[in-house]
């Protein structure tokens, strides 16, 4: 789920929802203090096991007239015990009207003798019957019970225009804990069952759920539908979903799915660019884990553009929630970058049917196991379809997801991957943890083990967990059967290896340092302020690559927990140059000696492309950063910039221009070596560059005309004339468009307003840069 800390172009923001119901009541118990409580008093009994969920949702026609907020229900629940008890536990904050249960094998009448309701502190219900259960037994609940609508979770409504005319849509939001808002359950992820869902609701209203319909009935005496749906896969409470609208929906069929991108009626034409890769994407991810999505149990898939929705995405099994702004463009074009935050999001939520919903986390504080796949293939999925290899991916997880993490985990407060969480709601304070760090850390577990491997672990652990809640110990198991005696190296175990980094904050600092013809390498963790109490140490692959003249090589050392370092022996004279984790393959920073960074200085003087690109740009992230930390002065790290009136990447002044321009000094010395490159403005034609390096003149001129450098106010009302003669591509317009939005010439803003309108802050949508939790 990616909840919408993010609704502009680079970032995400979170928008508090505005809730009809009280949202203390509602959406969080009140807590004690945290030192008073404990796991069990949230949490519901191991022992007792749902297998099947049969809800029947009556939504009358005044909730869809915006008059009421009432619905009601009838669910029954199949479970059974593992030990034998009087009473069970299970979610609620519907009001229950009565309760009826029955033993399913002999049909006898359970006779239900109460219930208690703890509904400020846990949510939960306590149910007491005549005489214990009996292990293995299946029993039935049958439940009746009324509810409320609110505006943004459980089963919510949003209010729209639509030709003038006011219209409703009911639809839900359940992740994390609100099921428990729409009907008794048992609302953990880990108690997965099958679901049966019937609605009743006005018969001139379409209503979608996670699986296709099984059947239709209409009362014309009533004016309703009573709605079927197939029964779901073994999922969690969290994926039930279902809309009832008046929107239409734009249909494909590929390997025997349903594809379904649905909307209001008249934004039908803006629905081909997310059908069109839906399908592409799904059929890649059936490919890389080797499960087809037709195999995992749901024929078809929906993606539903909602008017009012807290999150970017939400990946209910078979049926994605998304804003309507994301998930529709007038452009079908694979460069436009609107689309390509709507291709990073289609990624992500796709990927959850896998990593999420398949295979599911079995409580929020190991939540990476969901989101962080879903980061890593939300990028490197993408470069598995032939025309979207270009946008280079790959690179963009670096400069966006790792290095945003790596800011984000740098302080004292940083939170581990599996920190502990009581409630719920305590996950969004992980939120700029989970995801980006989640991907890092699994592309640094793929880079140690090597692809095969890796991939190799990843599907077998889909088929292990499948239909089934899963932990890191499970996953961190699979991966070590790789390796004979699960040793990565003979002194190195992979389970001792990844524990280290999912179980405690932050990230290390490797210091490198020049002994003789050696190099001494220690570590300590990385912080902009205060000091590390606990002196945390990680099993680090240290990859590095040496290199001269004639000859380069690259190995790995490893830097563990029980040393006070390692040394790199031989490796140091006046004609070789080392460089540390190249291409940014591992999760941590390096802080180089005087003599280090004087060599790799010289080197990117005299011959920068003898480093890739995103080293390159992995230097100058590591030294704005030990700056901002103060472990380096700034004219250390201006060093490192000195060579950039040469630098032709997207990636290093990406980051330069994020990282440094803060700083005065640095960013004097960017404005100046960026001057000839805005120069080029003047003769660059925008259809004759690919699309990387459009990215990387948008970038650079954004920073320059927001400078007021000449030659960009020249270049831009240049490019502001051809726009008006419909010399350039309507991609390329908007993406240069976009990097006006700052720029001062009234050329600019003319052109821009006069050819769109109040529609431009509209285009300006959204791209998924930092995804804190989809």
């Amino acid at each position: 789920m990616v909840p919408i800390i993010l609704l502009s172009l680079v970032s995400l923001t979170w928008a508090a929802p505005d809730l009809l119901l009280d949202a203390d009541q509602l959406l969080e118990p009140k807590l004690q203090r945290k030192s008073e409580i404990s796991d069990s008093d949230y949490r519901l009994s191991a022992t007792t096991v749902p297998s099947k969920y049969d809800l029947l949702l009556n939504i009358p026609r005044e909730c869809l007239e915006g008059k009421s907020k009432t619905f009601s229900g009838l669910v029954k629940i199949v479970f059974s015990v593992s030990e034998s008890k009087e009473s069970i536990l299970i979610h609620s904050l519907v009001k229950i009207m009565n309760i009826t249960a029955i033993e399913l094998e002999s049909s006898q009448i359970l006779d239900v003798v109460g219930h208690d309701v703890c509904f400020n502190k846990t949510q939960m219900v306590e149910i007491k019957f005549a005489r214990n259960l009996n292990v293995g037994v299946a029993y039935k609940l049958q439940i009746h019970f009324t509810g409320q609508l609110n505006a943004s979770f459980g089963i919510f409504r949003n209010k729209y225009l639509d030709d003038g005319v006011t219209e409703y849509l009911v639809a839900t939001q359940f992740q994390t804990h609100y099921a428990r808002s729409a009907f008794p359950c048992f609302d953990e992820p880990q108690y997965k069952a099958i679901f049966r869902l019937t609605l009743i609701y006005p018969s001139d209203f379409h209503a979608t759920a996670n699986t296709p319909i099984e059947d239709s009935q209409y009362n014309n005496e009533t004016n309703t539908a009573t709605t079927s749906f197939e029964d779901s896969p073994v999922m969690s409470t969290y994926l039930l979903a279902f809309t009832i609208s008046k929107f239409n929906c734009s249909t494909a069929t590929s390997n025997g799915i349903t594809h379904e991108v649905c909307s209001r009626r008249d934004t039908a034409s803006q629905r081909d660019f997310a059908l069109e890769y839906g399908v592409k994407i799904l059929n890649v991810l059936g490919t890389w884990t080797q499960l087809p999505y037709d195999t995992l149990g749901i024929k078809k898939i929906s993606q539903y553009g909602l008017i009012s929705f807290p999150y970017g995405g939400m990946e209910n099994w078979g049926l994605v929630t998304y804003p309507e702004s994301i998930i529709l463009s007038s452009l079908n074009d694979i460069k436009n970058k609107v689309n390509q935050g709507m291709l990073r999001l289609i990624a992500h939520e796709f990927s959850h049917m896998w990593f999420g919903n398949y295979a599911t986390t079995k409580w929020w504080d190991t939540l990476f196991l969901n989101e962080g796949f879903a980061t890593y293939f939300e990028y490197f999925i993408l470069n598995e379809i032939p025309e979207l290899t270009e946008l280079e991916m790959n690179k963009e997880f670096i400069v966006e997801a790792q290095f945003s993490s790596l800011e984000n985990d740098g302080y004292p407060s940083s939170k581990a991957l599996t920190s502990r969480i009581i409630i719920p709601t305590e996950i969004f304070k992980k939120l700029t943890i989970i995801y980006n760090k989640g991907a890092s850390i699994i592309r640094m577990i793929e880079n140690t083990v090597g692809f095969d491997k890796f991939k190799h672990a990843v599907q077998n652990y889909l088929v292990q967990r499948a239909y089934n809640w899963s932990t890191p110990e499970i996953l961190w198991s699979l991966f070590s059967n790789e390796f004979p005696g699960g040793q990565l190296t003979p002194d190195v175990k992979f389970v001792d290896f990844v524990d280290n980094w999912a179980n405690r904050p932050g990230y290390p600092l490797v210091n490198v340092s020049v002994v003789g013809s050696n190099i001494l390498l220690t570590q300590q963790r990385f912080l902009y302020r205060g000091q590390d109490e606990y002196n945390t140490k990680w099993y680090i692959p240290v990859v590095y690559t040496v290199f001269n003249e004639t000859y380069q090589y690259t190995s790995t050392i490893w830097l563990k927990p029980g040393s006070e370092g390692v040394t790199i022996k031989n490796v140091v004279n006046d004609n070789t140059l080392v460089i540390l984790n190249p291409d940014s393959l591992g999760y941590y920073r390096v802080n180089y000696d005087k003599l280090l960074r004087d060599k790799i200085t010289a080197q990117l003087e005299k011959e920068h492309t003898k480093i890739s690109d995103l080293t390159r740009a992995k230097i100058i992230n590591d030294a704005a950063a030990l700056v901002k930390a103060g472990f380096i002065n700034s004219s250390d790290a201006l060093e490192f910039l000195n060579y950039m009136k040469n630098e032709d990447s997207f990636y290093p002044w990406k980051t330069a221009l994020k990282s440094l321009s803060s700083n005065k000094q640095a960013k004097e010395l960017l404005l100046k070596n960026v001057e000839h490159l805005a120069a080029r403005m003047s003769s660059t034609n925008l259809n004759e560059i690919d699309h990387v390096t459009f990215r990387k003149l948008s970038t650079i001129c954004n920073f320059a005309c927001s400078n007021r450098i000449k030659q960009c106010s020249n270049g831009i009302k240049r490019m502001c004339k051809e726009l008006r003669d419909n010399n350039i591509s309507v991609s390329n317009e908007k993406n240069f468009l976009e990097t006006m939005d700052s720029e001062f010439t009234e050329d600019a803003h003319f052109y821009k307003f006069q050819k769109f309108g109040s529609k431009w802050d509209s285009m300006l949508k959204y791209q998924p840069n930092q995804l804190y939790l989809q």
